[in-house]
């Protein structure tokens, strides 16, 4: 497809824009694919070349992220400010629910997938979610739900929701905050992210994620549920990485969060791609699944959903 508008106008003077719009014609296309297919229709052309001012506005926020994570530089980790977001005891995915959330104390974070206003399975199924609040211990001081939804799918009605959902606590939403910017020595793939500093005010990180599989990664599940606690920038490098090394980088970046305890709603999956708009068709699952690692999680899910 070839895109013909009025790169001054859409880009507001910004000659790094526009030099990236003339290398490529298609660029608003190709990156906007790589996160929602519902913004792919016939009319996107015309609006273009119409100087529509909604698909300007987007562009330009599109453009904006793409340059901010063009400049994530390697830094060396600031070993004061870095410090463990989990200590993880052995327990078993035999453990019950309850008896799996009984050791939490102090802060806790709470990592659902509310990626969009879509439906369980395709993110957190709400009422699941507050089954896990119900049965997290007394002695737990403080419990906050946080996540950072697609960009695509106006990422405050997601946060919204759940906002609406439970009014007595505190919704985060991690494309609205400050960042730390982080390296590891050890990563592989990863280079620099940026982190919500606001993490680092949590003595846990509950990770409650979907089954589901992924027209970029394959398979989306307990590891690439931490996702959603990066920055936008940091998200669009990683679905730039090249796809033999994406599970690689989903690794790396599960190994950092280390999240305490890992839980998987698999009572339905989503087949075919990560989304009904994509394609996806829900489907019965396995159930439940708690593991200390998010790995094992999905090595047993990966299998079950090549079965």
């Amino acid at each position: 497809m070839n895109i013909q508008f009025d790169m001054t106008k859409a880009c507001g003077d910004n000659s790094r824009k526009a030099q990236l719009l003339m290398k490529n014609p298609d660029f608003f296309q190709q990156i906007v694919s790589s996160y929602d297919p519902k913004l792919l229709v016939d009319k996107t052309k015309s609006l273009l070349a119409e100087n529509d001012p909604k698909l300007i506005k987007v562009l330009n926020e599109i453009l904006d992220i793409y340059l901010s994570a063009e400049d994530l530089t390697v830094v060396e980790p600031n070993t004061d400010e870095k410090q463990s977001l989990a200590t993880k005891p052995n327990r078993g995915t035999n453990s019950s629910l309850e008896s799996y959330l009984s050791g939490l104390s102090g802060r806790v974070l709470l990592k659902p997938n509310i990626v969009s206003t879509d439906k369980y399975p395709e993110t957190t199924d709400l009422n699941f979610l507050n089954d896990v609040i119900c049965l997290i211990p007394v002695g737990v001081d403080y419990i906050a739900i946080g996540d950072g939804p697609s960009l695509f799918f106006c990422s405050e009605k997601p946060i919204q929701a759940v906002a609406d959902y439970f009014r007595s606590i505190q919704i985060i939403n991690f494309n609205k905050t400050e960042y730390t910017r982080i390296s590891e020595r050890s990563w592989k793939v990863l280079k620099t992210i940026e982190v919500p500093t606001i993490l680092y005010e949590f003595d846990y990180i509950v990770s409650i994620a979907n089954c589901k599989q992924h027209d970029h990664f394959g398979y989306s599940g307990a590891r690439k549920n931490v996702m959603g606690l990066i920055s936008p920038a940091s998200r669009l490098t990683i679905h730039r990485v090249d796809d033999s090394l994406k599970d690689k980088a989903i690794t790396e970046l599960s190994d950092y969060f280390e999240p305490r305890l890992n839980i998987v709603d698999a009572r339905q999956v989503m087949l075919h791609a990560q989304q009904r708009a994509y394609g996806g068709v829900p489907a019965a699952g396995p159930g439940i699944l708690l593991d200390d690692h998010a790995s094992a999680i999905d090595a047993q899910l990966q299998e079950y959903m090549r079965g």
